[in-house]
């Protein structure tokens, strides 16, 4: 055990002599180590320091978020489908996106897809609550489309508006409804598709000898788009005199007056003439003429050649003139059957009817509601009419017999006949001996079962001078038949049609088809 004690000695003295050395050597660095000690425990603190700063800093920016989210979140349980549909409705009104992209359908599409969705979800929302929603008082679940008067346009703009009308309706939300001339909308389409639906019928386009006639036509295309078809019908009787009534009463006096009796009119007229030649008083101050006084004066002065048709003198009352009376709304409902079928005819007939009387010189406006004829003075006769009777007669051949009304005028400034079954016969209108008629060599019976073909002739578009000719036996046959049922009181067949020439060039002049007046 000696040896091994002194082996480890002796060991130690050699190797660990060092250790005082270091412990020296380590004394001396202390102070450093301490230094770096401090300096790092230093920047320690300050680091902590700044993450504090920065923690407090994001702890803000959270609450901060925090309150932005609870906000957008009360404000998105706030918010229905139905103010997102009215915040997109009104962030499209009144801006050009449409209108300066006239042609493309691109934008269109994506913006009605959106509103079709937004309605949809809406209406789904709908169903999932109460009735009464807190934006009820501007609900809306549907868009409807009210097309009108699309006969106005040309056939390219009316293809147009079939194509938008298409693209509408491949969204659930929208309702179109088209009111329109089905005969106007079919020929559009022929002449924007002649390679589809071509020119005529009898055509062989792929040239095997076998007409077309299983080819598409427009009726294919349009039922295609309309799912439902719906006529009005033309206006009956009582809804004819309704509307009369209803666009006459505008213009009438509310206080009830009616013209002046003839006997005391005659007696009390101070009318100032206009001639070309000279300007005295037909009926002189006052003074009560004879009949015959009468007859004798117009017919010397009142020639058809002296007389102004349309002057008017500044004493004229235009105010009178412009007030309907109850004897002229009256006879517009007894010439109700022959002023047209559509509400558009009615009211052009009052309206220009308001147009001639205003247009009146002192000296007609003066005979207007008169039995005297205004060219020679006769008086009470039979077949003499009030003279506003034949303003509105002529009027109403116009408005309500357009197809007519050109060779009517024509055969009334022939002076050849004398009377209204005159001037028929001449257009080949024809009173049998049994009391029938004929029309263009037709019987009217025989008219009345071939008016259905007509239709199917207009859309196979067959001659027009065909199509036009039936026009014309349809509006005769109807006045045929008014001029039967008023015989009884009164024989119009029989009326001095000179009477009638004399208002012509007052009331012709409001014509599309009727040609000038053109003076001797």
């Amino acid at each position: 055990f000696y040896a091994i004690g002194k082996s480890v000695v002796s060991f130690y003295k050699k190797y660990l002599n060092w250790v005082p050395g270091f412990f020296d050597k380590l004394k001396e660095a202390a102070p450093d180590i301490h230094t770096e000690l401090e300096k790092a425990e230093n920047e320690k603190l300050q680091k902590i320091e700044e993450l504090e700063k920065s923690k407090e800093s994001y702890l803000t920016k959270k609450d901060e978020i925090n309150s932005k989210i609870q906000s957008l979140e009360q404000e998105l349980s706030e918010t229905t489908e139905g103010d997102l549909l009215k915040s997109f409705v009104q962030s499209r009104m009144g801006t050009d996106e449409y209108s300066k992209h006239l042609g493309i359908q691109a934008k269109i599409r994506d913006d009605f897809e959106k509103l079709s969705n937004l309605i949809t979800e809406y209406n789904k929302s709908l169903e999932e609550e109460s009735y009464e929603t807190k934006d009820s008082e501007h609900l809306f679940n549907r868009i409807i489309l009210y097309i009108d008067d699309l006969d106005r346009c040309p056939p390219e703009k009316v293809v147009e508006v079939l194509q938008a009308v298409h693209l509408l309706l491949s969204f659930p939300a929208f309702i179109v409804m088209v009111a329109v001339d089905s005969r106007w909308v079919s020929q559009s389409l022929r002449i924007g598709y002649k390679e589809l639906f071509g020119d005529q019928l009898n055509i062989d386009s792929d040239g095997d000898g076998i007409p077309d006639y299983f080819r598409a036509t427009p009726h294919d295309y349009l039922e295609k788009i309309f799912q439902i078809p719906f006529w009005l019908y033309p206006m009956n009787m009582e809804g004819r005199r309704s509307l009369i009534t209803k666009l006459m009463e505008s213009s009438m006096s509310s206080e009830e007056e009616s013209p002046p009796a003839e006997e005391e009119h005659i007696e009390k007229a101070e009318i100032i003439g206009s001639y070309k030649n000279q300007g005295r008083n037909i009926f002189e101050n006052e003074e009560l003429l004879s009949e015959e006084h009468v007859k004798e004066i117009v017919q010397n002065e009142f020639s058809e050649e002296d007389f102004d048709y349309v002057a008017v003198t500044e004493s004229v009352n235009l105010t009178a003139q412009l007030v309907i009376q109850k004897i002229e709304l009256d006879f517009s409902i007894i010439l109700s059957p022959i002023l047209g079928q559509s509400p558009r005819a009615l009211k052009r007939f009052v309206n220009v009817y308001l147009l001639v009387k205003v247009g009146l010189s002192e000296l007609q406006w003066q005979i207007y509601f008169d039995k005297i004829h205004p060219k020679n003075g006769l008086k009470d006769e039979k077949n003499i009419l009030r003279n506003f009777q034949s303003v509105m007669f002529l009027l109403a051949v116009i408005t309500g017999m357009p197809s007519t009304s050109r060779i009517f005028f024509k055969s009334l400034r022939s002076k050849t006949n004398n009377t209204i079954y005159e001037l028929l016969d001449s257009i080949n209108v024809k009173r049998k001996p049994d009391g029938t008629w004929t029309i263009f060599g037709e019987t009217m019976d025989s008219i009345t079962s071939t008016k259905k073909a007509s239709e199917q002739k207009q859309i196979d578009d067959e001659e027009n001078n065909e199509i036009h000719n039936l026009n014309m036996q349809i509006e005769i046959m109807q006045f045929l038949k008014w001029l039967e049922f008023n015989r009884p009181k009164k024989d119009w067949g029989i009326v001095d049609i000179d009477q009638l020439r004399y208002w012509d060039p007052i009331v012709s002049k409001y014509s599309f088809r009727v040609e000038p007046f053109e003076q001797d």
